[in-house]
């Protein structure tokens, strides 16, 4: 799936799954940078963030959240 983002802090992003999901995986296309990666097992202060050779923990939430109908960016 895909939408574009408009930088709106707080923004739901619907998704058809109909769970909640375990893992959720975001990856801009309009520019590099790390797959910003939220998984439920996860300390909400930190996502970790893939990288084309690592991985981090990456500062600050950029996916706080999900449940059976959206994701929290």
């Amino acid at each position: 799936m895909s939408y574009t983002g408009d930088g709106t802090s707080g923004r739901q992003i619907a998704h058809d799954l109909g769970i909640e999901p375990g893992m959720v995986i975001v990856k801009r296309t309009d520019s590099g940078g790390g797959w910003l990666t939220w998984h439920r097992s996860l300390s909400l202060a930190y996502n970790l963030e893939l990288q084309a050779t690592a991985a981090a923990y990456s500062a600050g939430s950029q996916i706080v959240s999900a449940n059976n109908s959206t994701f929290t960016l």
